[in-house]
């Protein structure tokens, strides 16, 4: 059996395992998904290692936090500076992040091209700093507002 899990904290309200779980049982695929509420990143990928999970999604506040403890980060995590997924292969992991191609392809499948727009993004954590990617590659003009000003200004020069 496949291991899967959403790790994170707080992380037991995560929608996550009903839906993936249902999508397993569907298409017959002998796999399980779980939540992993755990103190810090370390431990959470100690476990994932032990147990020898497949992959797993990564909410907060890890986002960032477990880029030190992987082996392999995809090019856009890396400039994102956040990773929401992770996948083994025997002992060595990569992480990725999908929520910059979320955000754009919900845009695109509502029929908006973010080109020559003007966004805002609510928010600089790790799910803003991927809106913001996302909709900067595909030539919109970004605005980023977030709690306090200095991570805002922070994320927008990183961002350009």
């Amino acid at each position: 059996m496949k291991l899967f899990a959403v790790i994170g904290n707080p992380v037991l309200h995560s929608k996550s395992p009903i839906m993936f779980n249902a999508v397993f049982e569907k298409l017959s695929i002998d796999a399980v998904y779980t939540r992993l509420a755990v103190g810090d990143v370390a431990h959470a990928m100690q476990i994932c290692k032990d147990l020898k999970f497949q992959g797993i999604n990564v909410t907060a506040p890890f986002k960032r936090g477990i880029l030190n403890q992987l082996d392999h980060i995809d090019s856009a995590a890396d400039q994102i500076g956040g990773v929401n997924t992770v996948v083994f292969n025997g002992d060595k992991s990569t992480g990725f992040n999908t929520d910059y191609s979320g955000v754009v392809n919900s845009l695109k499948q509502a029929g908006v091209s973010p080109r020559d727009k003007k966004c805002v993004v609510l928010g600089a954590g790790g799910a803003g700093r991927a809106a913001a990617y996302g909709l900067i590659k595909e030539g919109a003009d970004v605005v980023i507002v977030n709690r306090t000003e200095q991570t805002a200004i922070e994320v927008a020069a990183q961002f350009g």
